[in-house]
């Protein structure tokens, strides 16, 4: 797991660097493109995602202590979390589609900022896609999770995958 890891930081590292990289040469399309994004459904992605965390993080001391119905129920709330997750990210993808910020084609942005506005969003829709990727596994795994722990799976006495989902 923990080579799998290292191989996700080199992964998105290089696209974050890239991205450094492009904004350093490009900050007024940047700053541009930026401005177009909706902060409101970030904000509430963000917390889902903290939120989320913490509550499988919790699961894990449950199953630590023995508690396996509450490994279970906080499966079910990250799992959902997860899942709303990505419905406010797919509509905050439709907003920007139908708003022209997709950046093939007609796009919203014109002028001296729209090269380096279409590279912002460039870079967003691929980390967007290549984290919804991620968030669809990992909802796959908890579930996963979930129904092992139920079938009697996982316990005090054992509970390694359990630890190495939360890793992922």
């Amino acid at each position: 797991m923990w080579l799998f890891l290292a191989s996700e930081v080199l992964f998105f590292g290089g696209l974050i660097v890239a991205c450094m990289f492009c904004r350093h040469w490009q900050p007024a399309g940047f700053d541009a493109g930026g401005r177009e994004t909706v902060t409101g459904i970030g904000t509430l992605n963000l917390f889902l995602l903290i939120t989320s965390s913490f509550v499988y993080s919790s699961g894990l001391a449950f199953i630590e202590s023995g508690g396996t119905l509450r490994l279970i129920q906080c499966c079910v709330i990250t799992m959902a979390m997860g899942t709303l997750f990505l419905l406010l990210k797919f509509y905050e993808l439709h907003i920007d589609i139908s708003e022209n910020l997709f950046p093939v084609g007609r796009f919203k942005i014109v002028g001296a900022e729209a090269g380096g506005a279409r590279m912002f969003w460039s870079f967003y829709f691929v980390a967007t896609a290549l984290h919804a990727l991620h968030m669809l596994v990992g909802i796959g795994l908890v579930g996963w999770v979930a129904v092992q722990t139920r079938r009697g799976e996982f316990d005090a006495g054992w509970y390694t995958p359990v630890e190495l989902v939360g890793l992922y």
